[in-house]
């Protein structure tokens, strides 16, 4: 996301919620569903503009600092 690139991601969780709209999604293992999205983003480039568009500004809400800060808490709050 952070390179701007045109998401493919399958549906199921957690990349729904990580990716929010900023994904083209398809039916995990539905090889054709999922050719069918590639092909439209490939061809559509107003789709693959958005998505791009999308992807950089969902990338906004994730940091290394914030996952490195999340992780120590979760592994260090045992209360």
């Amino acid at each position: 996301m952070m390179a701007g690139c045109a998401i493919i991601a399958n549906d199921k969780p957690p990349l729904p919620e990580m990716f929010d709209n900023a994904s083209h999604s398809y039916r995990v293992c539905d090889i054709p569903h999922l050719a069918e999205g590639m092909v439209q983003v490939i061809k559509n480039e107003q789709l693959r503009e958005t998505l791009r568009a999308r992807s950089l500004k969902r990338a906004e809400h994730f940091s290394w600092a914030t996952c490195a800060d999340e992780t120590y808490a979760a592994l260090t709050d045992w209360s």
